[in-house]
């Protein structure tokens, strides 16, 4: 009985020396960060939030601000932008580190690669009065990963809007708004697949694939007059054009797809080589 006692002492004393030492390691949050255990980090800024938002004082309001942020800054260096922006919403705009604030917010939302939000929150913040180059470059590469390429222009003509580039590479920059490309239209691909099979491919420049369209619609009518000359017209009609129609149907929403993919690309190229002259 007394060895069974002993053991449940011993038990117990290695619960609670492990409790007591997990809130050793949370207790500083800030040396953790420091030596780049972001995830532990935001779990001590996590507590201190808790028991600062159930233990507060109402003036106390300022120290919890700044909680949140740096455990934004946490999920920030873990890679989950989208959570670490909505915990800086828990901020007001009004504190002392609005600035930072703000230029968190313009990073955050592009990395999440909700570029609408970003062009929001340039609009809201300050910086149109205080023309950050930082905050202004963050604008320039939203609107182009919108499409927005005419504002980014109008943006980028006017002298006065800071960038972090000199000003022959500010004229490159204008004119490379001159070679806007040209995007396929889905309907005209579709329209054109429809009417003659393969010709929306090769509109979309998908030659490969309009070449087996072709060819599989010689088949399919290939099969139909043959049997329709060996008078199985009815067999024909079932499986030759069946086998047509069917092709031309799968080629007409494959088309939609192609456009979609083939516009992707060319917006992806189109804004790596602005996207080289504001970051290097």
């Amino acid at each position: 009985m007394l060895k069974l006692n002993k053991l449940l002492i011993l038990g117990l004393s290695c619960i609670f020396s492990k409790e007591l030492l997990c809130q050793n390691i949370y207790e500083n949050p800030d040396s953790l960060y420091q030596v780049k255990d972001y995830s532990n980090a935001a779990i001590g800024f996590e507590r201190k939030i808790y028991f600062k938002t159930n233990h507060m004082a109402p003036s106390d309001s300022i120290g919890l601000e700044n909680y949140y942020y740096r455990l934004a800054l946490c999920y920030k260096k873990i890679g989950d932008f989208q959570k670490a922006y909505n915990t800086l919403l828990y901020i007001d705009n009004k504190s002392d580190q609005s600035y930072n604030i703000n230029y968190q917010k313009l990073m955050l939302s592009y990395l999440s690669n909700d570029f609408a939000t970003t062009e929001l929150e340039y609009s809201r913040s300050n910086m149109i009065k205080e023309n950050d180059m930082r905050h202004n470059s963050l604008l320039i590469l939203s609107l182009h990963e919108l499409g927005k390429w005419q504002e980014a222009n109008l943006l980028v003509r006017n002298s006065s809007f800071l960038l972090p580039i000199d000003s022959t590479q500010r004229l490159n920059l204008l004119n490379e708004y001159n070679e806007v490309p040209k995007f396929k239209n889905s309907k005209k691909a579709e329209a054109l697949n429809t009417f003659l099979p393969g010709s929306g491919y090769l509109y979309l420049g998908k030659t490969k694939d309009a070449l087996i369209l072709m060819g599989l619609q010689t088949i399919s009518l290939g099969l139909t007059a043959g049997l329709v000359y060996n008078k199985l017209y009815f067999t024909g009609g079932a499986i030759g054009l069946g086998l047509f129609e069917k092709f031309r149907r799968g080629s007409t929403s494959r088309a939609l797809l192609f456009t979609e993919d083939v516009n992707l690309i060319k917006k992806y190229e189109y804004n790596s080589k602005l996207k080289s002259y504001l970051i290097e």
